[in-house]
């Protein structure tokens, strides 16, 4: 087999799964009965060939769910992350209440993705407070009507208090 017949055959194979191949029409020359009782099963075989990659790609596309699963988000849960948590959560239990179920569920799962990125760099030897206080303002701007400077605020206090409780772990250490 040449170069040209392999590189046709690999581009077939990769962008014709969805579409029955076609037979190749090859330029009508005068042959003899016996090239073409050669000739005559090689059709057949590329026509059966191209059904079965055709209804294997049905199959395939058919198995598939219409919309990919939601790739999630890995939350760790150590007695770090928990602290986390808490501080995070301290002094928003008001705000949390006025949201809407759907926004409620959404500021939740934020919260405990940002808990545990936090808790990860807490786990670091190097702190990165601007990471930090850039992951838990992130977290705050899910709450809708609240004043940006608010949010400053208290994504720096709770920052601090983070990095307290860091503080104290390394000294116990």
């Amino acid at each position: 087999m040449d170069k040209q017949n392999l590189d046709k055959k690999i581009n077939d194979f990769l962008n014709g799964f969805n579409k029955p191949r076609q037979p190749e029409k090859t330029p009508e020359v005068p042959a003899t009965v016996e090239q073409q009782a050669e000739q005559a099963p090689l059709r057949e075989k590329t026509t059966e060939v191209a059904l079965e990659k055709s209804e294997l790609a049905s199959d395939l596309t058919a198995s598939l769910p219409a919309t990919p699963a939601p790739v999630k988000d890995e939350v760790i849960k150590s007695p770090l992350y928990y602290q986390v948590e808490g501080i995070l959560a301290e002094g928003l239990e008001e705000a949390y209440q006025k949201l809407t179920p759907d926004k409620q569920l959404e500021f939740k799962k934020v919260g405990e993705i940002t808990a545990s990125k936090i808790a990860l760099l807490l786990k670091s030897a190097k702190v990165r407070v601007k990471e930090i206080f850039s992951l838990i303002l992130k977290w705050l701007k899910v709450i809708p009507g609240l004043n940006k400077f608010f949010l400053e605020q208290e994504a720096k206090i709770k920052a601090d208090r983070i990095l307290a409780l860091k503080n104290k772990i390394v000294k116990k250490t």
